[in-house]
Parts: C-alpha cells; structure tokens; sequence
C-alpha cells in the first residue's frame, strides 16, 4: 500500500513585482511541509524546494498517522537534490561571497606585492569554519544516509 505524500506549501512573502523573476527578496520563500490527513505542520523550511535525506516515512506528532514526509536516502536522490541538500541556497551564497573575498585577496596579494600578515589568515579562517563546520554536518547525514540504504536494501529480497 502506497503512503500518501505529505502536502507542501511555497511561501513567499514578496512576490517579485508584475511577473519579474529577477527579485532581490528570492531568497526569503520558504515551505511548510503538512500532515496529508489532519494538515498539521511537521516542517518548515527556507528556500522553495528543499532536499532531505531520510526514509521518508513519518508519523504524525498530532494524529499518529503514518505517511511520506518528501525526504529519501542520498543513494535514491537525484543529482539536483543532492545539490539542494548539500549546498542549499544560503550556504552557497556565503560560499560564493567567500571565494570572492579571496579572490581579491589573492589578486592584490600578489599585484601589489605585500607580505603575509598573520591576521589575513585569522580572518579567512574565521570566515570558512562555518563553511567547514556545515560541510562535515552534511557529510555525516550522508554517511548515515548510505548505512541506512544498504541495511534496508540487505533486507530487502531481491
């Protein structure tokens, strides 16, 4: 017997203005994930679409239902959503602004010819722990993930 899937609602507090895609506000949406039977609100997240890794399968805190929650294991998901999962929206954009960062660190490192200065390493450090920190985070959930695929899939006869 098929689980019903749970329902997902995009939210999005500032639409963009007369159709435009291009809105400043995009990365504001966020989605609320509801129980299929009573609707009661299990999980909200940021970003429009949202990949998780898991069974899938839920109970509902309120009613006791058991049902699909949208998540699957790392091994099942698709390359898109492993994106998702692993670099997600915000993520990324500290991502990007710290490649920048450096990157101009870097150019006017060795365009004006400075030396080394043991603060500029204190700062960069600073800036990616919590890159590094999410980063082993998400690898953890991953490895979690593949166990839990090959245990049910070793139980599983083929």
């Amino acid at each position: 017997m098929d689980q019903l899937r749970a329902i997902t609602t995009d939210l999005e507090p500032f639409p963009p203005p007369l159709g435009f895609r291009g809105n400043f506000f995009a990365i504001l949406p966020c989605t609320t994930y509801r129980c299929p039977y009573c609707r009661w609100v299990f999980k909200v997240t940021w970003g429009p679409s949202n990949a998780s890794v898991g069974t899938g399968e839920r109970v509902c805190w309120h009613c006791k239902q058991r049902f699909h929650g949208g998540s699957s294991e790392w091994p099942a998901m698709s390359n898109g959503d492993r994106l998702k999962f692993f670099l997600p929206m915000a993520v990324a954009g500290f991502f990007a602004c710290f490649l920048v960062v450096f990157g101009m660190y870097l150019s006017r490192f060795f365009s004006a010819g400075q030396h080394f200065n043991p603060g500029d390493a204190i700062f960069f450090v600073t800036f990616f722990f919590p890159i590094g920190c999410w980063s082993a985070f998400r690898f953890l959930q991953i490895v979690r993930s593949y166990r839990r695929y090959n245990r049910r899939s070793s139980r599983t006869p083929a």
